[in-house]
């Protein structure tokens, strides 16, 4: 879903340099794919909007909690 959703924004994303931390392999959680897509692009969004065009945008997932953090570093 992770994958989906940064293809989704690529455009958008105007080359902004995305880190991702996610173990492997991802602990499968139950969730609402659609949904969950919707949360997370809206985070990314959110992201690039407010830590500007710069800043490296972090995605981390736990391996041990069902955990999933996106933010701005910059």
């Amino acid at each position: 879903m992770v994958g989906s959703a940064l293809r989704m924004l690529e455009p958008s994303l105007g080359g902004q340099h995305i880190q991702l931390d996610l173990p492997d392999p991802l602990q499968l959680v139950h969730v609402d794919g659609p949904l969950f897509e919707r949360v997370l692009i809206n985070l990314l969004e959110n992201a690039h909007k407010y830590a500007g065009a710069r800043a490296s945008i972090g995605i981390r997932a736990e391996a041990d909690a069902r955990q999933l953090s996106a933010g701005g570093m910059g």
